[in-house]
């Protein structure tokens, strides 16, 4: 017999085939953004909360604010202001997050330099 797949079931599939979580979200996501493009909300709505739902507790920052930018995207589409601000408000707060990271890292790597250049300075004496 011959088995037919939703294009979310094989995804589905072959991202749970490789243990890949948040694969299996950015492919939810990638749905959630045509079923958007093409004006089915309640559908991108659902792919959306559940590529969400897949990346609670995970550290794929960059995913996280990507669902929350398209909720909210789809919120506003759907006239429901609330839950647009508060998908807005989510997604901004992973962009802060994401740069203080970025930020702090550079910070870092600044530091790690002077340091060295200190260090040679003070062999070259």
């Amino acid at each position: 017999p011959q088995h037919r797949f939703t294009p979310t079931q094989a995804l589905d599939l072959h991202a749970g085939d490789l243990g890949d979580v948040v694969g299996q979200a950015r492919s939810r996501l990638e749905l959630a953004r045509l079923d958007a493009d093409h004006g089915v909300l309640d559908d991108a709505r659902t792919q959306a909360l559940a590529a969400l739902a897949l990346l609670q507790g995970s550290h794929a920052l960059p995913e996280l604010m990507r669902v929350h930018q398209l909720l909210s995207r789809i919120a506003k589409a759907q006239g429901d202001a609330a839950r647009a601000l508060h998908h807005h408000e989510a997604f901004h707060a992973g962009y802060a997050q994401c740069h203080d990271e970025t930020s702090a890292r550079r910070a870092s790597v600044l530091a790690v330099r002077h340091e060295v250049d200190l260090a040679r300075a003070e062999a070259q004496r």
